[in-house]
């Protein structure tokens, strides 16, 4: 081989790699400013394991897939949108778009790993080289598509999780007054009690979801509801009937028994004078 040849080729090289590394700095300008399209009922299936709660060991706070939330795969994506974009090597049975698909997919679905999505981007590239688009070129290309996102693809990556995630709780902990964190190891209060937001304690009967001198709830559907009505003391001489607080029967027996003795004294003295 002359020295002629060899220069050829050593410059040749030298052009392929400046425009794998152009492509790839277009690449990831492209992933950085391409907008994440939310559209319910349409595009990416969700599998149904991103809807469970994931929490980092020690922690009971997590993420699972927002509800409603479907991405809307845009093919691959190159800055200016070329006609090639999908298909770089320009042969039948060469395109990319279904690769490029299931890759924004696999980062619009809440917590999918980062590594997982790429490799499988770049699996899904070979196999279309190796089956339908029997070229050098394909796989020379696919190499170029798979490092752009390895190299460059986070922000794109993490703005998607933003998009898709939303905050949920872990262990059995609930989060009551909506601020994120998940403090309660218990019941939440609902919105129809004076405590609403607060947490509750099922093995505690003091620490009911109604403030002690607060109204009377139906006793049937708690932690919700209260049970108890106030007078001086936990339940004394009230009770909780169709809402509201009324006093016991026992008090109304007591009563009566307590005005015939004052009665009957009167009617005594009477007899005296």
């Amino acid at each position: 081989m002359n020295e002629k040849y060899k220069g050829i080729r050593k410059r040749g090289k030298v052009v392929r790699l400046l425009l794998g590394a152009s492509l790839i700095v277009m690449l990831t300008m492209s992933l950085m400013f391409t907008s994440v399209t939310n559209v319910a009922g349409a595009g990416c299936t969700v599998p149904e394991s991103a809807y469970d709660c994931k929490c980092p060991e020690g922690s009971n706070e997590g993420k699972k897939h927002k509800s409603g939330y479907v991405k809307t795969p845009n093919g691959c994506s190159i800055p200016f949108e070329p006609s090639w974009k999908d298909n770089p090597v320009g042969e039948p049975g060469c395109s990319f778009k279904d690769a490029c698909d299931a890759h924004d997919c696999c980062y619009g679905t809440c917590n999918s790993n980062k590594a997982t999505c790429d490799n499988a981007f770049r699996e899904d590239m070979m196999q279309i080289c190796n089956s339908s688009c029997p070229y050098v070129a394909c796989k020379y290309w696919a190499n170029i598509y798979y490092w752009g996102v390895v190299a460059l693809g986070c922000t794109h990556y993490s703005n998607n999780q933003n998009d898709a995630c939303e905050k949920c709780c872990c262990n059995g902990y609930q989060d009551c007054d909506g601020d994120g964190s998940c403090e309660c190891l218990g019941e939440c209060c609902g919105a129809g009690t004076p405590n609403a937001g607060a947490c509750y304690d099922p093995s505690n009967p003091e620490d009911g979801c109604c403030a002690h001198d607060e109204g009377c709830y139906d006793g049937t559907h708690p932690p919700d509801k209260c049970t108890t009505c106030y007078s001086g003391s936990w339940n004394k001489g009230w009770e909780c009937e169709g809402g509201e607080c009324v006093p016991e029967a026992s008090t109304f027996v007591l009563l009566g028994f307590g005005l015939l003795c004052v009665g009957g004294y009167f009617r005594l003295k009477r007899k005296e004078n």
